[in-house]
């Protein structure tokens, strides 16, 4: 059982006695352990104790990595103890082998404190990864912050291809708690990213001169004395908000996160700061670099910067010192509390994404690139959800169908490689997304947002004449405007790829006259719009009738393979060829007319195969069906109900 104590600093008695009352809170369930991950539970229960810490010591059963000064073990509870913070997340320490129990101390706000301790047998490497709540009412269950890895990059890169999931990288490691973004853009400058003066509105004393001197108005009748005028401030921008965080709380970690870095001049934008990102072992810069007049005056000034910092803060950052790559040590606490020095801390993680189909706006220069780790994100066409590691399947829609979005991406990068000859201009699976409730990405987006794209920025310099982009109607390739003014182009693009339907949108499914309805000729109001109920539910149109009644046999006969479904169904065809297929004579039907593949939906059975039945169902289809649905023993019954 790991047990948590909270107190405060007064509780101590300064004498080194253990003179303490405050409520223990026992963690139970508290490590789950799998062979992937480490789930978390905290279920708080309440219980007191007049002397929880009688007896009890800390035991010096750390090693500390040798960079890391900063960081103390303890030694036996007494007036002495250090209560410097003592953040787990940000250990970098060895656990000795076959250690005894041992206690951590950690920091809370100014005034308290929290003792863990932590049984032998708990692996120290899975327990350093969470951050305990600064919640220190035990009557209310406590939240965990999962932070980063230790082992992360200080400074890393992730590239690749549009859509391909790198800002979703980056967020599912950071919160709007321990992140500042930003987003780098042909106009970005050192300002932009740093700081600088700027006007502001603000309320100043109304004055006036008075002789030699300025007089003052004081407020009276309500009046406050004051006017806004325009004054000029500094304004610290991404950079300097990031800094400040990072310093201000050592033992967490923080990160600037840039996005889109390739797309702004990145000399321009880091200036002298780009000497900072030489990182040594211990995680800070190696060189510090003098800072302008304006940035010492914003972090050392009255009301701003590192002033509102608590005393045991500026302690930390007055004890740091900075280690160099020849092994000496200078002390340079002091200047970067007064502003006078930069230096990244080892806190300060810095991460940023980059599209390499857009690596022509400013290219990276070589020295810059090897200050940062680079990680490639390459294509996935089906990607696992990161909380439930469970593959993504997206679909999208063009009409009633609906198609795999990874299986459309598998067949259009190929394209796009061979006609760029590179792989930037490829489409990630999240370059389009779909709805949060469905899982669909619709037809408006597909075309507007994915064909769009294709059209005017990966084809516009090539000669589009595969056969996969072939308007057979037209006798010519696709344009973009043949999706707007033919209505089959959609769907005879989609054909030209060979996707297969993987479902339908079956509550949009509309009818279609079909050439066997007699009232083809007739108009709209006069069309057959029957509804049709199944088994004694529902107001289906035709065709939703046929596919409905098609699920609920599968549904209610889970055992049969895809032959036996067909077989059974096909005593219900009412004189269609083609009624019912399986598989392969589907395959077989599309190679010969390609045309035939959106006038079937398919169905997947118990055991994973698939029946694909015709969707062209005309009045004069539909009665012969429910007929013959009624009298067999499918336990499907059809009726036809008022609108």
């Amino acid at each position: 059982m790991i047990r948590i104590f909270k107190f405060k600093k007064n509780d101590l008695n300064p004498s080194g006695g253990k003179q303490i009352e405050y409520s223990i809170s026992d963690v139970k369930d508290f490590f789950k352990f799998s062979s992937d991950e480490v789930s978390v539970l905290f279920k708080y229960q309440s219980v007191f104790d007049n002397d929880p810490l009688n007896g009890f010591q800390f035991r010096s059963t750390f090693k500390l990595s040798p960079a890391r000064g900063d960081y103390k073990c303890y030694g036996n509870l007494d007036g002495s103890i250090n209560l410097k913070s003592f953040f787990l997340e940000k250990l970098h320490l060895n656990i000795e082998d076959n250690i005894e129990d041992c206690y951590a101390l950690k920091t809370v706000s100014d005034n308290s404190f929290i003792i863990i301790y932590i049984p032998k047998g708990v692996v120290f490497s899975d327990f350093a990864k969470f951050f305990f709540s600064e919640n220190t009412e035990t009557s209310k269950e406590d939240k965990v912050c999962t932070h980063v890895d230790i082992d992360e990059p200080l400074q890393v890169i992730y590239y690749g291809a549009p859509g391909t999931g790198k800002s979703f990288t980056i967020d599912d490691k950071t919160d709007d708690e321990n992140s500042v973004r930003t987003t780098f853009h042909p106009d970005s400058d050192y300002a932009s990213f740093v700081g600088a003066y700027k006007p502001t509105m603000e309320n100043v004393p109304i004055n006036s001169i008075y002789g030699e001197s300025v007089q003052f108005a004081t407020g009276k009748n309500g009046h406050p004395g004051t006017e806004k005028k325009i004054v000029y401030k500094y304004v610290p921008q991404a950079f300097l908000k990031a800094y400040v965080a990072a310093w201000s709380n050592l033992g967490t970690p923080y990160f600037l996160i840039i996005e889109e870095i390739n797309r702004g001049n990145c000399a321009q934008i880091f200036g002298d700061l780009f000497q900072l990102l030489d990182r040594n072992n211990a995680g800070s810069s190696s060189y510090a670099i003098h800072a302008d007049e304006d940035i010492t005056q914003f972090l050392s000034g009255d009301d701003k910067g590192f002033a509102s910092l608590s005393d045991e803060q500026k302690d930390a950052i007055r004890s740091f010192e900075l280690h160099k790559d020849n092994g000496k040590t200078q002390a340079v606490g002091q200047a970067i509390l007064d502003g006078k020095l930069l230096l990244l801390p080892p806190n300060l993680y810095i991460w940023a994404t980059m599209n390499t189909s857009d690596q022509s706006l400013f290219p990276i220069d070589s020295a810059f690139k090897r200050r940062w780790n680079w990680k490639y994100m390459p294509i996935e066409y089906r990607p696992l959800d990161k909380k439930t590691q469970q593959p993504i399947d997206w679909k999208f829609q063009i009409g009633d169908n609906l198609y795999s979005w990874g299986q459309f991406l598998g067949k259009i990068n190929p394209e796009i490689y061979t006609l760029t000859e590179s792989s930037d201009k490829q489409m990630g699976y999240f370059f389009a997304k779909a709805d949060n409730a469905t899982g669909i990405i619709s037809e408006d987006v597909f075309l507007n947002k994915v064909l769009f794209y294709l059209w005017t920025d990966v084809f516009k310099d090539f000669d589009v004449s595969s056969e996969r982009f072939k308007n057979r109607k037209a006798n010519r390739s696709f344009r973009f405007t043949d999706f707007f003014e033919d209505s089959e182009a959609l769907g005879n693009f989609i054909d030209n790829l060979g996707l297969d339907v993987v479902d339908i949108d079956i509550d949009t499914v509309e009818d279609e006259d079909s050439p066997e309805d007699p009232s083809t000729s007739s108009s709209p109001s006069q069309r057959d719009r029957s509804k049709y109920s199944i088994n004694g539910d529902g107001k289906n149109n035709k065709r939703q009738t046929v596919l409905r009644s098609l699920r609920k046999f599968v549904e209610n006969n889970p055992e049969l393979t895809a032959d036996e479904v067909i077989a059974k169904w096909k005593g219900v065809n009412p004189d269609i060829p083609f009624f019912i297929l399986t598989t392969t004579e589907f395959e077989n039907r599309i190679s010969e007319m390609p045309g035939q593949r959106n006038r079937y939906w398919s169905v997947t059975v118990g055991n994973g195969e698939k029946v694909y039945i015709t969707n062209q169902w005309g009045a004069g289809r539909m009665s012969g069906f429910v007929d013959l649905i009624n009298n067999s023993d499918l336990g499907i019954h059809i009726e036809k109900v008022s609108e």
